[in-house]
């Protein structure tokens, strides 16, 4: 194969189109790219995996490869870790004449993920001679870029990272980038499969192995999967959005637009919701309902900062003066909890919608959460 080739790294961007990294790639080499998913050993085995979250993540990667598959590529998923895989696959395409001359990729903001793909990006640019693109597509504005020109330090209060936010969001270079990218996906936009790339070295895809493990443990009706999912959530919403500011604190209303689970694998992002909905920039607070959408857009990207530039604020007290909390650690109130059997009506309504549907209003979370952390633990 003499025409260079791109590897598409997916990661939290399940998604194809406003895909920033991807567009890069496909305008880049004429749609010579193909996907590839790593699964990570240590998300299996984390204390608070779900079979049900597993499933639905499983379904959206499952359509992103069909929709490869449909527009002429392909989406290769490998039951390995991130640095061994690349090492394998570009050792296998070399032998076979095949190295790809670029691996692009989104940005992710998370400690772990920023030292996994530091790791593989050293192994990349340093060992196996393969170019790296990364770009910006979860936030729409970046940790780093956030300070510049500041000469202060990470923002630690909600309301004046807002309303610095709101004064980039004005700016024509943050405007610009709530514009689609600039691939169309119809008919065939992609000109190369992963058997072009290793021929008979192309190993077995492992997305439907883990799909057949997981179905028989997921016990709850899954949401549709996917990107025009995602989409027609939005769509759903924004009829509502007028009745926002009043409807979110009604758990008894559908006044959310329910996208978290579509966010959480990028099969959306906030700046596609952005400029689907027309969210524009407010003064210093949120006045009407959807001022008060965008407003919780913000939170959103504040919390991403908030992990960048604090990461240990996922093992520890964001605030040190609640390092040391003597918690009771019950067990048997903890289980009472989880089944939705603490005696406190509105709590175990939540605690009973999320065991049932998978899913539990936002205002009714707050709730069980701080029941838990403020009373039980």
């Amino acid at each position: 194969m003499s025409a260079p080739y791109a590897i598409h790294w997916f990661r939290r961007d399940l998604r194809l189109v406003d895909n920033p990294a991807l567009d890069h790639a496909i305008r880049k080499y004429r749609g010579r790219v193909v996907g590839l998913f790593s699964f990570d050993s240590g998300f299996l085995a984390r204390a608070d995996f779900s079979h049900s979250r597993f499933g639905f993540f499983l379904q959206t990667l499952s359509l992103l490869q069909h929709q490869m598959r449909e527009h002429g590529g392909d989406l290769l998923v490998v039951d390995e870790l991130p640095v061994s895989a690349f090492e394998r696959i570009i050792s296998d395409a070399k032998k076979s004449g095949t190295a790809p001359a670029e691996v692009t990729f989104n940005r992710d903001y998370e400690p772990f993920a920023r030292k996994r793909d530091k790791a593989v990006t050293d192994l990349l640019t340093k060992q196996l001679g393969v170019e790296v693109y990364t770009d910006r597509d979860h936030l729409l504005i970046e940790p780093e870029e956030f300070l510049e020109g500041l000469g202060r330090g990470p923002y630690q209060v909600f309301s004046p990272f807002q309303r610095r936010w709101m004064e980039l969001f004005r700016t024509p270079e943050i405007q610009v980038r709530l514009r689609p990218t600039e691939t169309v996906f119809k008919g065939k936009v992609f000109h190369l499969e992963w058997k072009d790339v290793l021929g008979k070295r192309l190993p077995p895809c492992a997305l439907e192995s883990f799909e057949n493990k997981n179905s028989k443990h997921v016990l709850i009706p899954l949401p549709k999967a996917g990107a025009e999912a995602a989409q027609a959530k939005v769509k759903a919403f924004a009829p509502k959005i007028g009745a926002y500011a009043v409807d979110r604190d009604i758990p008894g209303t559908a006044g959310t637009s329910q996208l978290s689970i579509y966010f959480k694998n990028g099969s959306i992002t906030g700046w596609q919701v952005i400029r689907s909905l027309g969210l524009k920039p407010f003064g210093k607070k949120p006045v009407s309902s959807a001022d008060k959408y965008l407003s919780e857009l913000i939170w959103r990207e504040f919390y991403y900062h908030i992990l960048y530039w604090f990461p240990e604020v996922e093992k520890t007290a964001f605030n040190a003066k609640y390092a040391d909390i003597k918690w009771k650690n019950s067990e048997k109130w903890f289980t009472a909890w989880k089944q939705g059997k603490t005696g406190y009506p509105i709590v175990d309504a939540g605690m009973r919608q999320l065991n049932e549907t998978g899913w539990m209003h936002n205002r009714v979370r707050m709730i069980v959460a701080s029941f838990l952390t403020k009373d039980l633990l």
